[in-house]
C-alpha cells in the first residue's frame, strides 16, 4: 500500500510503501470494538484497605471475658482498636472480566490503522525545536487544520529530537502527543487528525510485522474472528 508523503507544510513531495499485512484491506470492526471496550474496562490499582481478618495479629483474646471490669474483646485487631481493621473500607480490583487474545489485540491495532488512513498524514520530518515553543508548534499544525479537530501526534519517545516538540504541543487545546510505542486503538479512533513522520510509521510496521509473523503467529492471524 502507497500513502502520501508531505512536508512540514502539508505539500506532497511523494509517497511511501506500507505493508498490507499492517494497513489491512479488510479491517475488523468487531475486533476494534473490543479492543476498545476492554482498555475501558481495564482495571487500574486503586486504594486497598485490610478487614480484622487480613491484619496481622489479634490471634489471642486480650483478656478473658468477664471479671476483669473492662468491656468484652476478642481481639487487638477490632476495628474498634487502634492498628486495627478497617469497616467497609476501599478494595483493590486488578482483575478485568474482559480478556483478548494476543493476536486478537494485534489485529484489532491493525484494523485500526486501517480505518484511520484517510485522517493519517505522513510527512518527511518534525521541524527541530531548540526550545519549547508553543507558538512554532501552533503554526505547524495550521498547516495541517483549519478547525479545532482533535489531533494526535505520533512520535518516537527514543529520539531527544522530539522532547521540546512535545513540551510545545502539550498545550495546544485538543492536541495529544503520543509515543508511537504506546500506540492504541482507542487514541487512534478518537483522533480525527493523525500526524506521523516517515521514520516513526516505518518503526510501527516493523514492531507490527515483528509481532506478527514471529514463532506461533504466522500461520493465521484470526481470520476467522
Amino acid at each position: 500500500m502507497k500513502l502520501n508523503l508531505h512536508n512540514k507544510e502539508n505539500k506532497q513531495i511523494g509517497d511511501i510503501d506500507i505493508s498490507d499485512d499492517v494497513f489491512l484491506s479488510e479491517p475488523s470492526v468487531h475486533l476494534v470494538h473490543e479492543m476498545v471496550l476492554l482498555q475501558h474496562t481495564r482495571k487500574v490499582r486503586t486504594a486497598s484497605t485490610k478487614t480484622k481478618s487480613e491484619v496481622r495479629g489479634g490471634g489471642a483474646k486480650p483478656w478473658k471475658q468477664k471479671g476483669t471490669g473492662r468491656a468484652r474483646a476478642g481481639s487487638i485487631r477490632s476495628p474498634l482498636w487502634r492498628g486495627g481493621g478497617v469497616i467497609f473500607g476501599p478494595k483493590s480490583q486488578l482483575r478485568s472480566p474482559f480478556k483478548m487474545p494476543k493476536r486478537a489485540r494485534l489485529k484489532a491495532l491493525c484494523s485500526a490503522l486501517a480505518l484511520k488512513k484517510e485522517e493519517l498524514v505522513l510527512i518527511d520530518a518534525f521541524p527541530a525545536f531548540d526550545v519549547p515553543k508553543t507558538k512554532e508548534a501552533i503554526s505547524l499544525l495550521g498547516f495541517f487544520r483549519d478547525d479545532n479537530r482533535k489531533t494526535l501526534v505520533l512520535v518516537d519517545q527514543s529520539e531527544d529530537a522530539y522532547k521540546n516538540l512535545q513540551k510545545s504541543l502539550n498545550n495546544i487545546e485538543k492536541c495529544k502527543i503520543l509515543h508511537w510505542q504506546n500506540l492504541n486503538p482507542h487514541d487512534l479512533m478518537n483522533a480525527q487528525l493523525i500526524i506521523c513522520d516517515q521514520n516513526t510509521i516505518k518503526k510501527i510496521e516493523a514492531w507490527l510485522l515483528t509481532r506478527k509473523f514471529r514463532k506461533g503467529l504466522n500461520e493465521e492471524v484470526i481470520t476467522n474472528v
